[in-house]
């Protein structure tokens, strides 16, 4: 396929949570087809099956000169870790549970509002960061390999959070919504323990006892609602590394409060809480504990995160 001959993509998750009403689905995806239309001049080739099938498609993305995803973040990510560097033009229209993403980056909630942007909608230069985590090397094994890696557009980390994604299934998702993760980390909170994290950061280490280490591209406590007091910027060049270094829950929820209502610039420590921003972070926990990339948790005994300034171009209002 040239690039002249490229027609632009849509993809489209199905299991979405907003879009499990099937006439709902044809009713949205018939809208973004309209709109690309308006947009690029030409009829796009829609891929609403199955995750495999879309990475097929999206192999000819490169010199596509439009795609738009219509899902959550996953959907999102595995589409931003095909597209990074390309310049091709990303349209999101957020039917996800979280959406995290397109709410950092003003991308409205609503739908009709966001299929808008696909016609009216400037591209800009966004980050995108790059995980790697494995086993230690006295750990490596045939059966499990060494280093993995993969592209996240929201954020990495380990302890507490990794807990929640594991614990907020699909099922749960699709029955409650933002919810699941309400439910999951009331479930976590009840059996917390803290972790001695070892942090470096450039040609710095910190060694904080805690309970949760977020590396975050971008971000918001509840998305389209509630953000950080110093927001995290997708476009700076920099990561944001958030520690809650807490023993138990109540004082947990006090330093989280605190880093997260602060409009201190990074460097920032406080009693019981450190925000840092770094382009590159390494962490690793004793005892270990699970990481999660993205909300997909993994099991590892570190884990690596760097940035990717301007990967994709996004369309944003």
């Amino acid at each position: 396929m040239t690039e002249t001959s490229a027609a632009p993509i849509v993809v489209v998750n199905p299991t979405a949570s907003r879009l499990a009403d099937v006439r709902r689905r044809a009713g949205i995806v018939k809208s973004v087809v309209d709109a690309v239309v308006v947009r690029t001049g030409r009829a796009p080739m829609v891929v609403d099956t199955t995750l495999e099938a879309a990475r097929k498609t999206l192999a000819s993305a490169r010199s596509a000169p439009l795609v738009v995803v219509v899902g959550g973040d996953g959907t999102l990510r595995e589409t931003a870790s095909i597209l990074g560097g390309s310049g091709v033009p990303l349209a999101i229209v957020p039917t996800g549970t979280g959406n995290v993403f397109a709410a950092a980056l003003g991308i409205p909630r609503r739908t009709s509002a966001a299929i808008g942007l696909i016609t009216s909608g400037r591209p800009e230069a966004v980050d995108l960061g790059r995980a790697a985590w494995g086993p230690t090397s006295s750990q490596i094994t045939a059966a499990n390999g060494n280093r993995r890696t993969h592209v996240f557009a929201v954020a990495c980390g380990l302890g507490l959070d990794a807990r929640v994604m594991a614990g907020a299934s699909a099922d749960l998702k699709r029955r409650l919504g933002f919810g699941a993760y309400v439910l999951a980390t009331a479930r976590e909170a009840a059996r917390l323990r803290p972790a001695t994290y070892r942090i470096e950061v450039h040609d710095d280490v910190h060694q904080v006892r805690g309970l949760v280490v977020l590396i975050a591209n971008c971000g918001q406590i509840v998305p389209w609602l509630i953000g950080p007091r110093r927001r995290i910027d997708p476009t700076d060049g920099l990561l944001d590394v958030f520690v809650v270094t807490a023993d138990g829950l109540p004082s947990g929820v006090s330093s989280a409060a605190g880093m997260l209502l602060s409009a201190a610039e990074p460097p920032q420590r406080r009693a019981r809480s450190l925000r840092l921003r770094a382009a590159r972070v390494r962490v690793t926990a004793e005892p270990r504990e699970p990481i999660q990339v993205d909300g997909d948790p993994h099991e590892a005994d570190w884990l690596e995160a760097q940035l990717e300034p301007g990967a994709i171009q996004v369309l944003r209002p």
